[in-house]
């Protein structure tokens, strides 16, 4: 089932299942995506789901993707939607709730800068996968992934499929967040990739 989760300064707030049919984003009580901000219209954008697919409206609050204002857009995986000051990402899959994203915790007053993977086995050997959204899934569909949030105190990982679990450094992977450090290696459905984050920014 295709998902919509709700970010601001690349906190994730909500994760919601698009099911068929139609759901009120804005900030008005009777909205199925309720957002707390003067930034967003009381009814700011509507979400159809038919078959799978998902396309959202503009109401008359102003949407925009990919830095270009959209009256219409048929979301695709990854699709970033900013309404005011919050972001709606879109996946076309179950991917995680939101109380299993990386746990509330003090930032120690500093969020990362730039992080990516490093690949080091397999074809794609030697090439960068920058981490540039907040939510990352890593891996092959129906086999073996994991997903990678970032949050304001850092990146976290967490396994998402597979029979076998992938593995962080020595260790086999769950479906509890786990914090990644720089240096630190991943495999997943057989490919070794290397995690770097530069230094963090005092907030």
């Amino acid at each position: 089932m295709p998902k919509i989760t709700l970010s601001f300064r690349d906190r994730v707030l909500k994760v919601l299942p698009l099911q068929e049919g139609e759901m009120l984003v804005g900030r008005a009580p009777d909205c199925d995506l309720q957002i707390d901000s003067l930034a967003v219209a009381l009814h700011h954008a509507r979400i159809v789901t038919r078959d799978g697919e998902s396309v959202i409206f503009d109401l008359g609050g102003g949407l925009r993707v990919g830095g270009e204002p959209v009256r219409e857009h048929r979301l695709a995986d990854g699709d970033r939607v900013l309404l005011g000051k919050h972001v709606l990402t879109y996946s076309p899959e179950d991917v995680t709730t939101a109380e299993r994203l990386a746990p509330e915790g003090p930032s120690a007053g500093a969020a990362p800068r730039r992080a990516w993977l490093q690949v080091l086995s397999g074809p794609r050997v030697g090439k960068a996968l920058p981490l540039t959204r907040s939510l990352v899934r890593i891996g092959r569909r129906g086999e073996q992934s994991v997903i990678i949030a970032r949050r304001a105190n850092g990146y976290y990982v967490s396994a998402l499929e597979g029979e076998e679990p992938p593995r962080l450094g020595d260790r086999p992977l769950g479906e509890e967040p786990q914090p990644l450090r720089d240096g630190d290696v991943l495999e997943v459905a057989g490919v070794r990739m290397q995690f770097f984050c530069e230094e963090a920014v005092q907030a």
